[in-house]
């Protein structure tokens, strides 16, 4: 098993940070479980004979950290459901992240295989990102139903795929795929031309949000760069925004799932936490054609990081040059 192997502009990696191991795609199979077992909170799928299909989570240690493996009373009373389904949800699917990245390339390689009376089981209460997401892939709202409640979901037939990839990971094929669907179906109003550069900014106060952002505000707007908040996006204008970007900076998190759609050569400069130095985006750019560069950020208050805005002017006019 390979690694990827980093260098930041500033900072020095963990000592450990066994998330950079390359774990690739996985063997592709198509299976029908007649009866099966469904639950909602983790898309864990049981068969006849009472054994999870494990590649649902990826890999079996997971399991023990699957809150709808545990025992449970509610095994006894599953909901019963006739017809032909498709569930799309996964473990962690609710985060943007693996719901780009994780989600939507499996049901795309899914669909072909699929009858047309399949009706798609999603998390209930979908964002709109998440809702439009599904339909510029070419599923129409009236073909899902929301799992509700916690009790399991006894379907009469699942049609199952697994995972394109381990999550983390990405494959040539799935990303252009989905890049295809997502362009060919999804109607985009003009961005500014100040949105060229970017700058993703994550909530104040959420996890891994930068402190002191204030403080490189000047250095963002002397290079001519637009801040932006993701979530307050519409996917349509997410995917026109990162789609026409020539650089694109900020730290580590969900919003740079949109990398998917960028052309090839976008410069990219994701700064990481010393606890969140990932590969996920690093191979997003490997996989579509984008310039990756880093940095690690010293720890804020909390989970919160801290940026030094001289050594950050110093990464931009690098990147820039």
């Amino acid at each position: 098993m390979s690694e990827v192997r980093l260098a930041p502009l500033f900072g020095c990696l963990p000592d450990v940070a066994d998330n950079l191991r390359i774990g690739g795609p996985l063997p592709p199979y198509r299976r029908v479980v007649e009866p099966a077992i469904l639950w909602g909170e983790s898309g864990l799928v049981v068969d006849p004979h009472g054994r999870p299909i494990i590649d649902a989570l990826w890999f079996p240690e997971q399991l023990q950290n699957c809150p709808d493996f545990r025992r449970s009373l509610t095994r006894f009373f599953p909901r019963r459901c006739a017809g032909t389904y498709f569930s799309v949800m996964l473990y962690w699917c609710r985060g943007y992240y693996h719901w780009i990245c994780d989600v939507l390339p499996r049901v795309q390689a899914a669909l072909p295989q699929l009858p047309p009376e399949t009706r798609f089981v999603v998390p209930v209460g979908l964002s709109e990102a998440e809702s439009e997401s599904l339909q510029a892939i070419g599923i129409k709202p009236e073909s899902c139903v929301g799992f509700q409640g916690r009790r399991p979901w006894r379907v009469d037939r699942l049609v199952h795929v697994p995972p394109v990839a381990m999550t983390g990971d990405h494959t040539r094929e799935s990303l252009l795929s989905l890049r295809e669907s997502v362009f060919r179906r999804t109607r985009t109003e003009p961005v500014s031309k100040d949105a060229r550069r970017i700058y993703v900014a994550r909530r104040q106060g959420s996890e891994r949000s930068v402190v002191n952002e204030a403080e490189l505000l000047p250095a963002l707007q002397e290079r001519g760069f637009a801040v932006v908040l993701c979530e307050n996006l519409s996917f349509a204008d997410q995917v026109k925004l990162f789609r026409d970007a020539e650089i694109i900076v900020g730290p580590h998190g969900g919003g740079f799932a949109n990398l998917v759609w960028c052309e090839a050569g976008t410069k990219v400069f994701e700064i990481f936490g010393t606890s969140s130095v990932r590969r996920c985006y690093w191979s997003i750019c490997q996989t579509v054609g984008l310039k990756h560069h880093c940095a690690v950020a010293e720890k804020g208050d909390g989970e919160s990081l801290h940026v030094d805005p001289a050594r950050f002017s110093a990464a931009l006019d690098q990147l820039m040059n």
